[in-house]
């Protein structure tokens, strides 16, 4: 079992560096492909306790864990830079707008990207 589950770490390892790459490249065709084989790689993961586990498995999983966190931040930067842009733009396009004591406001920009709910 041992064998067959670090090939099946490695793996995921490999497909964690491509996703990265395939953003990193905006190539988003690519990315969906291997976000489904990551998803059905993950899947196929056996849950196995961590008592029974060597430190090279431990050690693998942990630069699994911070490899899968470097592109979850890569995904949120690229997100927040999305929406500051989309806000910048909206309020150079949305039509005045005053507020009670006559000064101009800008109205609270919505959408799902903008949200943060994609």
């Amino acid at each position: 079992m041992s064998v067959d589950l670090r090939a099946q770490l490695e793996e995921l390892l490999d497909l964690i560096h491509q996703e990265r790459d395939l953003a990193k490249a905006n190539d988003a065709k690519g990315l969906m492909a291997v976000v489904s084989r990551k998803e059905a790689l993950l899947d196929k993961l056996p849950g196995v306790p961590s008592e029974e586990l060597d430190e090279d498995l431990i050690e693998l999983a942990s630069q699994i864990r911070s490899e899968n966190r470097r592109n979850a931040y890569l995904v949120w930067s690229a997100l927040n830079a999305i929406r500051s842009t989309m806000e910048f733009f909206q309020k150079q396009f949305s039509p005045a707008a005053y507020g009670g004591a006559g000064k101009r406001i800008h109205a609270p920009t919505e959408g799902l990207i903008l949200s943060g709910r994609v």
